[in-house]
């Protein structure tokens, strides 16, 4: 299997394209990435996968911040696991499955039967080009997997509840509580 990690990846393009793409993508685990997709119109996503078999994806921020979705699954056959995601896009809708829009998550979660632990909440990164986070809404809310121990820092995951994202944090004091 490979793994994908992808350092904080930030895409910018203006009205097409993804920040991931897996285009039949075959047994791919993507893992722990922070993507910021500033703008674009509803044609665009963080990660879209189009087509292939066996592909994980757990523990992403993915947040669109134009009128796209924050994940777009075209061929449903093409995952296995999606859970432990943050998904949140400022469009109108947060999803799409099966080329099919999702208004929400609970939408989605019907749709696709996945999703199961994901979360829908602003990712509060440091800025658009700084990708990292200290939502407590993320801390503690990953599945720990152990083919990802350390962040996009060099810093240890948490061996239990990793946070979700390219970032392991810790939330400062003060910071509004957790849902």
């Amino acid at each position: 299997r490979n793994v994908g990690a992808i350092p904080a990846p930030m895409a910018s393009q203006s009205n097409s394209g993804s920040g991931l793409y897996l285009y039949s993508s075959n047994n791919q685990d993507v893992y722990h990435n922070s993507v910021i997709y500033r703008y674009g119109n509803s044609g665009t996503s963080c990660l879209y996968i189009y087509a292939g078999s066996g592909n994980n994806v757990v523990n992403n921020n993915l947040m669109h911040n134009g009128s796209g979705h924050a994940i777009n699954i075209y061929t449903t056959s093409a995952v296995n696991t999606l859970d432990y995601n943050n998904l949140f896009s400022t469009g109108n809708y947060l999803a799409s499955w099966a080329n099919t829009n999702q208004y929400d998550l609970a939408a989605y979660r019907a749709a696709s039967g996945k999703e199961e632990h994901s979360i829908s909440v602003y990712p509060r990164f440091t800025s658009s080009s700084d990708l990292h986070s200290d939502s407590p809404w993320l801390d503690a809310k990953g599945m720990a997997l152990s083919r990802v121990i350390t962040d996009i820092d060099g810093n240890a995951r948490d061996g239990s509840t990793p946070d979700i994202g390219a970032d392991e944090f810790t939330p400062a004091a003060g910071t509004t509580t957790p849902l």
